[in-house]
């Protein structure tokens, strides 16, 4: 299950520097030199963290500041925030579009990297998994008729979306049955102590 994370850039504009006084690094800016918040996925966030130290590294005078939220919080936050640029593993829908049209925006797109989900299971849990399984767990909460729980990084997750896409066509069961904990590391720590849990993290490539 891979997904493409895209780069959704509102008005990726450099902007000139403003004649008279000392330049504001907030707004008079270029693609090499002052401030600049951008919004990301949070499973997105050692992968982009590793660009960004890289970046600042080569230019000093720049800085790159990451809000990092779920998807389900990003998308809303894209709405709301005077950013530059998104980080997501989803294009904008026909609602954020209809929004940007509002205020006379064309948001632009880009495909910078891809994403997949990771699938952890503990050493004694199954030693593979079908998409039929996953399908029958996320359901069903079962596994081959045993109930095992599934877990996700955080509530409103990308993951879990990307699951629903991939697994039932974008139409989600009722209920996912899932639990959401508090953050990758959660997820890892319950998988590792459970024998029975299955977690789901967004791994990039």
């Amino acid at each position: 299950m891979v997904r493409w994370i895209t780069l959704a850039a509102m008005c990726l504009v450099a902007l000139a520097a403003c004649s008279g006084g000392a330049p504001d690094p907030r707004s008079d800016d270029s693609p090499t030199f002052g401030s600049v918040l951008v919004l990301a996925d949070q499973d997105l966030r050692p992968m982009i963290e590793d660009q960004r130290r890289m970046f600042e590294a080569t230019y000093e005078k720049a800085q790159v500041e990451v809000r990092y939220l779920p998807e389900a919080e990003l998308t809303r936050a894209m709405l709301n925030d005077s950013v530059r640029a998104v980080f997501g593993t989803f294009r904008p829908g026909r609602e954020q579009e209809a929004y940007f049209r509002t205020r006379n925006m064309t948001p632009f797109t880009e495909v910078v990297a891809t994403d997949a989900i990771a699938v952890l299971v503990h050493p004694a849990g199954p030693d593979s998994l079908t998409l039929e399984a996953l399908r029958e767990l996320l359901s069903q909460g079962t596994l081959d008729g045993k109930s095992r729980p599934a877990l996700f990084d955080a509530t409103g997750s990308g993951v879990a979306r990307g699951l629903v896409d991939s697994l039932f066509g974008g139409l989600a069961p009722s209920a996912l049955r899932a639990a959401a904990l508090d953050g990758p590391d959660a997820v890892v720590a319950r998988v590792r102590d459970d024998s029975a849990a299955i977690g789901f993290l967004g791994f990039g490539l």
